[in-house]
């Protein structure tokens, strides 16, 4: 469980960790002021920690960090049939079959020849909530893609990674900035001669000193010639395109002058939204949900089994079945469509009456989401409101106190002097959660008393907020001004911050 006194586990790059107040390598603490070593004969370790402090912010691989591991058997189409294991059997994917070979055509080679050829780009397209994120956190971290990229040029490769977050809004988790500052932070963990290669550079001297300001010209200069100056080749993972709340264009045009070819491939994972469609139109891809029939078979085969043995197997195949059909590849989709067929198995209802539930089940998120606020129970929809409106809108998104704050105003109806936010015990609170909001929300399993990790369920469901309006028509009058300018709401938080 992480407390205020433990690293925290958003960037961790080998050794070097960062957490709130600084940065960690070895065990040590480095202040976020900490300047490069004036001394040429500094060690490269302490030239490695200073470049990190100056590079790195929080939060700057929460996002990644955020990602469950799904089954690697459920993934493994992507290697198209390599024997990715070096001879280690592993365990065959429960029936359906999975697909081995992605689909494709002449103009869209498969991931695995993208990787032996010289081609710059690639694409993981999808639909929403289709999986694209989990598949690149897999491929990224998989020891056989470095392997295919070895034996494909005799040369040694790295990777590295960045994943966009819509929950940072305009933070740097969420821009070109920060992707920049990210890549750097990895390259410079990777190889101590980058350290040494920047502090000696000009942009070195301006980053010891004026770190804080910082172009965005300046930092790609940094990685693209510190990456000429390695021995070794990269491919970066760029997930999240479609997150990325400035202009598609700009990005996809930033990201092209990084993925020259020579020293950078890059792989990308977006929706499929008409600008980056457009920009990508040469570059290999494939569709994501095309694969994903085997992963939502078996999900939903081990979701509903064990409450499903008084329909007797033979229906719950057919059910299974009609689920994954339904979902069209739609990871999420089906993952709400199990909770609402859960439902009807614990109020009994015969077979029939499950296939009728999703038979009706909406076949759009959009219409899901519509459909999740109509079932909420009125006696606790201002507060549901509420809690979603601090959870969109809160800057520190992982903070659960204000949260909590919100909880304890309703649970007194607003009356300060009898406050018992410090009563509600961790467990409480996310039972409290769940009641109110139910599938909206993902909460972390090892949410602290201070410090926890709350999201939205998906970028979807924000774009579904935003779009329909919700907080204008529903927020409940005393909160209708900008969170947290309601004077009785703002002594609340006092009271507990």
């Amino acid at each position: 469980m992480e407390t205020s006194n433990t690293p925290r586990v958003g960037h961790q790059y080998g050794s070097i960790q960062a957490r709130d107040n600084g940065i960690i390598i070895n065990g040590d603490v480095v202040n976020s002021n900490f300047h490069f070593p004036d001394n040429e004969g500094a060690s490269d370790a302490a030239k490695q920690r200073a470049m990190f402090s100056a590079l790195a912010y929080r939060d700057m691989n929460f996002r990644r960090n955020q990602l469950t591991k799904s089954q690697a058997k459920h993934l493994e189409w992507i290697w198209a049939g390599h024997d990715h294991n070096n001879g280690i059997s592993v365990d065959k994917p429960s029936p359906p079959p999975m697909e081995l070979v992605a689909r494709r055509d002449d103009r869209n080679p498969m991931f695995v020849e993208w990787l032996q050829s010289d081609a710059p780009l690639f694409w993981i397209s999808g639909k929403p909530a289709s999986g694209k994120s989990t598949l690149t956190k897999y491929v990224s971290e998989h020891p056989f893609c470095k392997k295919l990229l070895q034996e494909a040029t005799g040369q040694q490769w790295l990777t590295m990674h960045f994943f966009f977050d819509f929950r940072a809004h305009k933070g740097l988790a969420n821009t070109i900035e920060g992707m920049l500052r990210s890549l750097l932070c990895q390259l410079v963990q990777f190889s101590s001669a980058v350290s040494r290669y920047i502090a000696r550079t000009s942009f070195g001297k301006f980053l010891d000193v004026r770190f804080n300001e910082l172009s965005q010209d300046d930092l790609q200069d940094a990685l693209l010639s510190s990456v000429a100056a390695t021995e070794a080749r990269i491919c970066i993972f760029i997930d999240g395109l479609d997150e990325f709340e400035e202009s598609y264009y700009r990005l996809i045009e930033v990201l092209k002058t990084l993925a020259d070819g020579k020293y950078i491939k890059m792989c990308l994972a977006s929706r499929p939204e008409p600008a980056i469609a457009q920009s990508l139109t040469d570059v290999a891809m494939i569709r994501m949900q095309d694969h994903n029939r085997g992963m939502i078979w078996a999900y939903t085969r081990d979701s509903l089994s064990k409450h499903a043995g008084y329909i007797g197997l033979p229906s719950l195949q057919q059910l299974v079945e009609q689920i994954t059909t339904e979902s069209h590849g739609v990871i999420l989709w089906s993952q709400l469509v199990c909770s609402d067929v859960r439902e009807g198995m614990f109020a009994r209802e015969v077979f029939e009456e499950l296939r009728v539930r999703v038979a009706n089940y909406p076949a759009d998120l959009d219409s899901v989401y519509n459909r999740m606020f109509r079932k909420m129970d009125p006696r606790w929809k201002a507060e549901s409101i509420v809690l979603l409106y601090v959870i969109t809108t809160c800057d520190d998104y992982s903070a659960c106190w204000p949260l909590k704050a919100v909880a304890a105003w309703f649970s007194t109806r607003g009356i300060l002097a009898s406050f018992p936010q410090r009563q509600m015990s961790t467990h409480d609170f996310r039972l409290r959660l769940y009641s109110r909001l139910g599938a909206m929300i993902d909460v972390d399993e090892h949410l602290h008393e201070c410090r926890g990790k709350i999201r939205l369920i998906h970028k979807t469901f924000q774009t579904y907020l935003y779009k329909s309006k919700i907080f204008n028509a529903e927020l409940p009058d005393s909160f209708r001004c900008v969170y947290p300018d309601n004077v009785s709401f703002r002594l609340s938080l006092n009271m507990i911050q």
